[in-house]
């Protein structure tokens, strides 16, 4: 929350302006989907997935911000 206070003021703007990006990666797809669902909600762009392989792939084309993994 401080990192994202302190770009805001140096960018002179709203610092969720662009949307930061996450990657979910849990093996119980109820979970990711719960997760995913309350992220994207809350505004974020949210990538899943349910194993370190298929994560590998999806971190191919998706750079997140920050990655919440079970």
């Amino acid at each position: 929350m401080i990192a994202e206070r302190a770009e805001g003021k140096k960018g002179g703007g709203n610092a969720m302006a662009e949307k930061k990006r996450i990657l979910v990666v849990d093996g119980d797809p109820n979970a990711v989907a719960e997760i995913a669902s309350g992220l994207r909600a809350a505004g974020y762009e949210v990538a899943t997935a349910e194993s370190q392989e298929e994560a590998e792939q999806v971190l191919l084309s998706f750079w997140p911000n920050l990655a919440i993994i079970e």
